[in-house]
């Protein structure tokens, strides 16, 4: 019940979540940001994408 609240909290300002994937790897970049690749697990499709931070949780 709590982590419903504490994520639909996080959309409202603008988190992404990615749900049903697996990250398949995380590199820093020079410039400082994130690039990561994931598997969507519900396609099998790879992603990948960068951002300045990321939170992972299981």
């Amino acid at each position: 019940q709590m982590s419903g609240l504490v994520t639909d909290y996080m959309e409202a300002y603008g988190t992404k979540f990615s749900w049903r994937s697996t990250p398949k790897s995380v590199e820093k970049l020079p410039s400082g940001l994130l690039q990561v690749t994931w598997i969507d697990l519900n396609t099998k499709e790879e992603h990948q994408d960068t951002f300045n931070s990321v939170l992972w949780a299981v």
